[in-house]
């Protein structure tokens, strides 16, 4: 952790110098620092004033340490008084940024995974791009929670700003890693990482899959923990797009035929959301022969909707048949779509709180008292805005409530792909809690139960429990 924060330190005061060339740094930073006895002696708002306005004889990057320290260093409910202090700084964008993005590093550098929920929220959503980079940064000194790495791995699939996903790059390739992988002996690492050697290094053709068979194969036989880390390389790989994609597609095969369904929910955003037509047809074909499996039929359905190129509709019809829907087109008039936009809108401009519920009901009332072709065409565009990761959590959550709520199963396929698939977690509790309503449905009933059986975060947890009841499996 301590070469984390060190190198935390040079990359913030680059990129402060860089973004606000109006901030220097003193010639000799490492000079200035506070002993154990005064780091234990000092209040944390008083370090957090000196890491704002530094005092003469005081550098704030000396005062971030010494708080970082002192919050690591101390109890446990001590340590959430200073964590629920920086995180209200960080969070208050009223602030200059050059008070706020310190405040992130005194989170890493506390070493206590109860701030990564609120770097992730930064991450994701401050509008300053100084900010966001930090909170990657920040995050990367978090390497074994998985709530971190996910965040920082959907980051990268939506961030614009080049300088963030720079960092989000570096660090995710330098530092991040799934925990399984973390958590690995060298060994298990090395035999993974031969295994997938194997695979590219095999010729075209009958060899290439006859590779990817005898690994799938090994795979299968492997002790369990030995299975999770070779199927946490895999899935990473597919994931990786600063690989060719000769290297990605194999993988996407030995996922499929390992036997284990933790990689399908990462074959299924291969499906739906990778930008190569040879990524989604292949994925397409590994998930073919798994449509037993809903989550995996669904995904299937629901990219026949909207999939246009001819090699993946290809794929897909072999294996859906007669389910295999038609191709949506861009459906209502001017008028129609229109209206539906103006709905969005009143939903995303209303308050927190009971202001967006209220806003959300309102909606959902609208949506089951118009004409069929008008709610057709609302519910379409709630739900392409709900599965739409480059829109942040906080405009997606609340389409999946009116889409519940709007008495026609239209979108129910939908909202279970993202209890099943989607990496928010709020997205799936949110999921839950729509569905949880509708479980006198079968399909949705059988779509919680297949959740609860995998999901691990406590929140999308508890929702299914609360509407499952005595039916809730064990994890």
């Amino acid at each position: 952790m301590r070469s984390i924060c060190c190198f935390a330190v040079c990359f913030v005061a680059l990129s402060v110098l860089l973004l606000t060339p109006a901030y220097a740094l003193p010639p000799n930073p490492g000079e200035l620092s506070y002993t154990p006895e005064q780091i234990a002696n000092t209040s944390a708002e008083i370090f957090l004033s000196r890491m704002q306005t530094p005092e003469p004889g005081y550098w704030q990057f000396a005062a971030m340490n010494a708080l970082s320290a002192k919050a690591k260093g101390s109890d446990t409910d001590t340590r959430g008084a200073i964590l629920d202090l920086v995180i209200s700084v960080m969070n208050d964008t009223t602030r200059d940024s050059s008070q706020r993005w310190q405040c992130c590093y005194v989170i890493s550098g506390s070493g206590d995974e109860r701030g990564v929920p609120a770097l992730v929220q930064i991450l994701l959503h401050d509008p300053s791009e100084v900010i966001r980079s930090v909170a990657a940064e920040a995050l990367a000194g978090f390497p074994r929670s998985k709530e971190a790495y996910d965040a920082l791995l959907l980051a990268a699939s939506t961030e614009t700003s080049p300088r963030v996903l720079e960092v989000i790059d570096h660090r995710m390739s330098r530092v991040m890693a799934p925990p399984e992988w973390v958590a690995a002996t060298d060994a298990q690492r090395k035999m993974a990482q031969d295994l997938r050697r194997q695979v590219w290094d095999a010729d075209p053709g009958k060899p290439k899959f006859d590779a990817i068979d005898a690994v799938a194969k090994t795979c299968r036989e492997s002790y369990a923990a030995d299975k999770r880390v070779i199927l946490v390389l895999f899935i990473s790989t597919i994931h990786d797009t600063s690989f060719r994609v000769n290297q990605r597609w194999p993988c996407c095969y030995v996922i499929g035929r390992s036997a284990d369904e933790r990689g399908l929910p990462d074959v299924i955003q291969v499906l739906l959301n990778d930008q190569i037509e040879t990524m989604r047809a292949v994925a397409a074909e590994t998930l073919g022969p798994l449509k037993t499996n809903m989550a995996a039929r669904n995904a299937m359905i629901q990219a026949a909707r909207t999939e246009t190129a001819k090699s993946v509709r290809d794929v897909l019809t072999r294996y859906l048949g007669k389910e295999m829907p038609a191709l949506q087109p861009i459906i209502g008039t001017d008028a129609q779509r229109k209206f539906a936009e103006d709905l969005l809108q009143q939903l995303w401009k209303a308050g927190p709180g009971k202001a967006k519920f209220d806003a959300i009901d309102a909606v959902a009332k609208v949506c089951r008292e118009t004409d069929l072709p008008s709610k057709r065409v609302i519910l379409a565009l709630f739900i392409s805005t709900m599965n739409d990761k480059s829109v942040n959590v906080y405009q997606r959550w609340p389409c999946t409530y009116v889409i519940g709520r709007s008495a026609d199963e239209q979108g129910i396929p939908d909202v279970i792909q993202i209890l099943l698939n989607d990496r928010d977690e709020t997205m799936r509790s949110v999921a839950a809690e729509t569905l949880g309503l509708l479980k006198a449905n079968a399909t949705v009933h059988d779509a919680l139960l297949q959740s609860a059986r995998t999901e691990t975060a406590k929140s999308v947890r508890d929702v299914l429990a609360k509407y499952l009841g005595a039916e809730m499996p064990a994890l």
